[in-house]
């Protein structure tokens, strides 16, 4: 059973995810950004901020209008017209765009599974006890 979203609803959440893998998509050595959870981080941190969580809203519902645009859902989007949609969408609302971003890419490379990859141990930022 999965969380139930604090910010997004369902089919939000869906296409915040499918979006989020624009962003980071999986290779063969790395995950995609929805399989590490970087959807269900960025719920839960707009949920701690109205302005962040409405630029947020605002900006899935440019992703919708834009994918319509080009011909149909997100979801039924070629790749390519993926790229293009997103594209479109952080030009015309890049606060938006750099949010997204910013959020997808902090959970993303916070995560174990992805810092294990990377030939990172994680841990603290000190893990030698610097002061």
């Amino acid at each position: 059973m999965t969380a139930k979203s604090q910010t997004f609803a369902e089919s939000q959440l869906e296409l915040l995810r499918q979006v989020v893998d624009c962003v980071i998509p999986g290779t063969e050595q790395m995950p995609a950004a929805s399989e590490t959870g970087a959807a269900k981080h960025i719920d839960s941190v707009a949920g701690t901020s109205e302005r962040l969580r409405r630029q947020l809203l605002d900006g899935l519902k440019d992703v919708e209008i834009t994918a319509a645009r080009i011909g149909g859902d997100f979801a039924s989007l070629s790749e390519k017209e993926r790229v293009e949609a997103m594209q479109s969408v952080e030009a015309s609302n890049p606060a938006f765009f750099r949010e997204l971003v910013r959020h997808t890419c902090s959970a993303y490379y916070t995560t174990p599974e992805v810092l294990k990859r990377l030939g990172m141990e994680g841990g603290p930022p000190q893990p030698r006890g610097y002061p």
